[in-house]
């Protein structure tokens, strides 16, 4: 069985059993890839060599892995600071895509009450213009009536 996790490769030794086994080693490969701390690290000429021991159906397995060596403590601390910024990232970009929906949605509602006040803002000018004429044509009945009595008068 071989796994590979980014940045680093992982190579994991296990028997090669009938099933139901292999799905219970590859739940104990992926406890490892989660935890690379999880197994006993060997000494001596199996520097660098790890052993997880796991019980399945009263039997007792052994997994054993190895990582390419990490040269210098920081470059551990370099790459748990990538894989944190890559989650806030993530997260942030989460945040951001639903923010971003939220103001879709508003700009959306916003539109479409400006669009109902737009329509409801014509009808009253429509309506104004209407009383508008109407109060004209009788203005101008009456001035002609007022002009028409004073021609009338100076007679």
């Amino acid at each position: 069985m071989c796994l590979s996790k980014t940045p680093q490769a992982w190579r994991i030794t296990a028997p090669a059993p009938n099933p139901p086994y292999p799905i219970e080693i590859d739940e104990q490969a992926k406890k490892i890839l989660e935890d690379p701390e999880i197994g006993e690290s060997k000494k001596g000429d199996l520097r660098g060599i790890r052993i997880h021991k796991f019980n399945f159906k009263n039997q007792l397995y052994l997994i054993s892995y190895d990582r390419p060596a990490v040269s210098e403590p920081g470059e551990r601390l370099d790459a748990q600071r990538k894989n944190i910024a890559e989650k806030i990232q993530n997260k942030n970009g989460m945040y951001f895509d639903s923010e971003m929906d939220k103001l879709d949605r508003w700009a959306d509602d916003r539109r479409n009450s400006l669009k109902t006040a737009l329509v409801e803002l014509n009808e009253s000018s429509r309506e104004i213009d209407r009383q508008k004429d109407s109060l004209l044509d009788e203005i101008s009945a009456r001035l002609e009536h007022k002009i028409g009595f004073k021609r009338r008068k100076r007679k």
